[in-house]
């Protein structure tokens, strides 16, 4: 209950500072440098290290795969 009135105090009465509206709220919001490219060639050695990962722990668990895998 206390939260409830401490917000709607602040939303009310409270300093503007503490309360940005929509347009001050989406300039303020961090910007990525990174584009899609960056990313994908991100997730492409995440998933070779993911399937690296599985794959020792496959050869652990019943031995090394024969080659025709």
């Amino acid at each position: 209950m206390a939260c409830c009135a401490l917000h709607n105090w602040i939303l009310q009465d409270g300093p503007g500072e503490y309360v940005y509206d929509a347009a001050a709220w989406y300039t303020t919001l961090p910007r990525s440098i990174r584009n899609h490219s960056d990313m994908d060639q991100e997730n492409v050695a995440w998933a070779r290290k993911r399937d690296g990962m599985a794959q020792r722990m496959w050869e652990d668990k019943v031995g090394a795969a024969p080659d025709a895998w």
